[in-house]
């Protein structure tokens, strides 16, 4: 089982991290690609936009089909055919006309919507029972790849369409999914082969009032995360170098960045605990931590001027990223800890949807009125992580801690000494 877990935890970000790339990467070039009549798709800009807004859409409901598959798939298997259809979208734009990009969107939208709740449905089995912490530091870790893909595309994929070309781009894309894939196949082998693992209890009645509780109390930052992008977007437009300049362009970054190291800081934390014997580290303090000073970064965002000076944007963005590199990977983990194998893919799957709907629909609702929705966030984290602080043990016994005793002929752990 050891070798199983340090595979875990060494595959599964990687090939994260570089999906991401990938991803935002494409994101990154496509409007230019769309809209330029230089190696482009010539296509009006609300033509592009339009099928933007389209994708963006897709790419929200597909995990819904990922996670239905994964029940009677597995999840390995569905990260499997995700990274083959994904390439094989980003390869579609590359030789795409203004007819046919829609369908290459669509397909990346599907290999999406199959490959993010895999690979944390994978990391949810592969943790068993009574690892939370380090489930925990797994989910972290996942977290972080995500956010430090997005900035590494920021910064690549301009350098890689200006040097080879836009289409090149798309390619350089596909070429990294391709590897994902390579990954993906080996590592699904290299765990049929090595332990078995453990197969969990079946989730109950108690275990789904967990799941849509945590999910409940972390709504309310979900609310917030499409406005604040919206003010930083305004305070880098209204300042006097613009989108244009070096000054601010390193502002997009911050929260990806922030993000990123805080995760990779509190995955080191939840392992050390982990395999402490006597250090205890209840979950749903550092929720409650991670409530409030998101909670803190938006006031900062929200009462920081209109428009926001550049400084201001930074630390309210900061803040806000801080208390999301706690909370969001935790509460996934909080999650995917009382699923048992066959639904984890499933819930992931809901999770992802819920919180990136509640984003989009408060984008749409409050566009005008970036601060108002985040007025709203602010007052949902500050009562969630009241909530919490105040009845997170209670809620937790009840809720979470029911595991089975741990039977006496069981397989060691390879995390010997690690708590929860």
């Amino acid at each position: 089982m050891m070798l199983r877990r340090i595979l875990v935890f060494l595959a599964l970000p990687a090939m994260l991290l570089l999906e991401r790339i990938a991803y935002y990467g494409t994101r990154s070039t496509l409007m230019v690609f769309m809209s330029s009549p230089d190696g482009g798709l010539a296509m009006t800009r609300e033509s592009a936009r339009d099928l933007y807004k389209s994708f963006t859409l897709w790419v929200l409901l597909a995990p819904l089909l990922g996670g239905l598959i994964s029940i009677a798939t597995g999840p390995r298997v569905i990260v499997m055919i995700g990274a083959l259809v994904t390439a094989i979208g980003y390869f579609l734009i590359a030789g795409s006309t203004a007819g046919s990009l829609s369908t290459a969107l669509l397909v990346i939208a599907l290999g999406q919507g199959l490959l993010k709740p895999g690979l944390f449905a994978v990391a949810g089995q592969e943790m068993g029972l009574r690892l939370d912490n380090a489930r925990a530091a797994l989910c972290f870790l996942l977290y972080g790849a995500i956010n430090l893909g997005a900035s590494l595309a920021n910064l690549g994929s301009g350098s890689v369409a200006k040097a080879a070309g836009l289409k090149a781009a798309f390619g350089a894309s596909g070429t990294l999914m391709i590897v994902v894939l390579v990954a993906a196949i080996g590592l699904s082998a290299v765990l049929q082969w090595v332990d078995k693992k453990p197969e969990p209890a079946a989730t109950s009645l108690r275990a789904e009032m967990g799941i849509g509780l945590t999910l409940a109390l972390i709504l309310p930052a979900s609310f917030g995360l499409g406005a604040m992008g919206d003010v930083m977007f305004d305070a880098i437009k209204a300042s006097p170098d613009g989108f244009s300049s070096r000054a601010t362009s390193w502002l997009f970054n911050v929260n990806p960045v922030v993000i990123g190291l805080t995760a990779v800081a509190a995955a080191a934390v939840m392992l050390a605990v982990a395999m402490g014997d006597r250090v205890k580290l209840p979950q749903h303090y550092v929720l409650a931590g991670g409530l409030v000073v998101y909670a803190l970064g938006g006031i900062i965002l929200a009462v920081g001027g209109n428009p926001l000076s550049i400084p201001v944007a930074a630390l309210g963005t900061a803040v806000a990223a801080l208390g999301e590199g706690l909370l969001f990977p935790l509460g996934i983990a909080r999650a995917i800890s009382v699923s048992s194998h066959r639904y984890t893919g499933i819930t992931i799957a809901v999770w992802l949807v819920v919180t990136g709907a509640v984003t989009w629909l408060s984008s749409v609702a409050l566009n005008e009125s970036p601060r108002l929705a985040i007025g709203i966030s602010v007052v949902g984290c500050l009562g969630a992580g009241v909530t919490l602080a105040v009845f997170g043990k209670v809620l937790s016994r009840e809720l979470f801690d029911h595991h089975p005793p741990k039977p006496t002929t069981s397989i060691p752990s390879p995390f010997e000494g690690f708590h929860s």
